[in-house]
């Protein structure tokens, strides 16, 4: 095993950025090859200061767009979804304010963050099975903050569109779906996207500043709506887990590259990642109450951190 692979060394480097950075608590894990390591430092909860472990549950965010992406991919791969057919052949009930952006967009769109729908519409529809059927219905009044296809606008609201898209045409729930296509078949048995499933499990809470202090404190939210599930509001993970993803990953990213070159990729990438175009190739990364980052190095090597960061100044242990 190389050096780089020691547990100790991982584990004290850990252990002293959490320290600087003020961040309650995180997992860190390796793989180069068939050789993982894991380690974690801090607590999961500042309140009940039980010790983080590298089999601690995080909230993963937006990483859970991939997971989604990855699904739509599978449906189309099947025959049952198209991504250039309009949202409206699979949610004939559909609507968003411009009527003609209403009939015209499509998957594609809405995988690649081009569709110029609001995207920050995060709404409680309750906690049933029928969530994603209402929070569609509340779409009706939302407006475009760029034309359709123009460019591209970070868009949480088409990933929960998609979500009951996938629910729509498979008629199980977008909970389940995960369930059956990806999360069992991986063998990820302490993946999960439900608080009660949540609570089997070590655990870890939010954190945020007291203000005008540096201490930390427990966030007052702990998850978002269950209707925001398929853009990555709730979904909890252990950091190992992802190194299961590449394939799905990869598969999701061709979905832009197939219609229009994604902004800040290729000769901008060095200046995005701070690493040479080619050298590093960042995964996905989500913000809020939970952070996790995945690079991929190339030789076989690939390094996933999640973190409780301090969500006011953007301090975590990736900076």
């Amino acid at each position: 095993m190389t050096s780089l692979l020691e547990p100790a060394r991982l584990q004290a480097r850990l252990d002293e950025l959490i320290a600087a950075h003020r961040v309650p608590g995180a997992a860190f894990g390796v793989l180069h090859g068939d050789d993982v390591v894991a380690v974690a430092s801090g607590v999961v909860n500042m309140n009940t200061a039980i010790e983080t472990t590298p089999d601690t549950l995080f909230q993963i965010g937006s990483i859970t767009k991939v997971w989604t992406a990855t699904l739509v991919m599978m449906l189309v791969d099947e025959g049952v979804l198209d991504l250039d057919q309009p949202v409206v052949t699979y949610l004939p009930e559909f609507k968003v304010a411009d009527p003609d952006v209403t009939t015209t967009v499509t998957l594609r769109h809405l995988l690649s963050h081009s569709s110029g729908i609001g995207g920050d519409h995060i709404l409680e529809t309750g906690r049933g099975d029928d969530n994603l059927e209402r929070y569609v219905e509340t779409c009706a009044a939302l407006g475009q903050e760029h034309e359709l296809g123009e460019t591209m606008s970070y868009c949480n609201t088409g990933f929960s569109v998609l979500g009951r898209v996938i629910e729509k045409v498979t008629g199980k729930t977008w909970d389940r779906v995960l369930n059956e296509r990806i999360i069992t078949p991986l063998g990820l048995t302490h993946t999960n996207t439900l608080p009660e499933e949540a609570l089997l499990f070590r655990t870890a809470a939010g954190h945020v500043p007291v203000p005008d202090s540096k201490d930390m404190q427990l966030a007052p939210v702990w998850v978002l709506p269950r209707s925001a599930g398929p853009a990555g509001q709730r979904m909890l993970d252990q950091a190992a887990a992802h190194f299961a993803l590449p394939t799905g990953f990869e598969h999701s990213r061709q979905v832009g590259r197939r219609r229009f070159s994604v902004p800040g990729e290729g000769k901008d990438r060095a200046s995005r990642t701070g690493h040479p175009a080619g050298a590093v190739d960042p995964l996905q990364h989500c913000g809020g109450f939970r952070h996790l980052v995945a690079f991929g190095f190339g030789r076989g090597l690939k390094v996933v951190s999640t973190v409780r960061p301090d969500v006011a100044e953007g301090r975590g242990m990736t900076r």
